[in-house]
């Protein structure tokens, strides 16, 4: 029987750090990559999902990867997750961050 983990993100101006979590707070496993602020918004999410990949990578054997966590620059709709207006990712305004991650992650797991 596997063990639960989540993965959690940060996205800064600069940098995106990942990490997978177990559910008892324990760190499995980290990652960092450069965050493109002035790109355009398929550029950051790319980055967001180099992430999430390089994390998923390291999950070590027994653990199944129940959810994602973000943290993201805002202004942000908590409900929607729709990115309004961050200063230091103007690439973001009004992007869709909670869509586009499961999305993304659905054609990942699917691929």
């Amino acid at each position: 029987m596997s063990q639960g983990c989540v993965v959690g993100v940060d996205i800064g101006g600069t940098k995106i750090a990942a990490g997978i979590v177990d559910l008892h707070g324990n760190v499995l496993a980290r990652g960092r990559s450069p965050m493109v602020a002035r790109g355009s918004a398929a550029d950051g999410l790319a980055a967001i999902e180099s992430a999430i990949n390089t994390v998923l990578a390291q999950t070590p054997s027994g653990y199944e990867v129940q959810g994602i966590g973000i943290c993201s620059p805002g202004p942000l709709d908590p409900k929607t997750g729709v990115v309004i207006n961050p200063p230091n990712l103007p690439c973001w305004r009004n992007f869709p961050l909670a869509e586009s991650i499961r999305k993304s992650r659905k054609r990942a797991r699917e691929g």
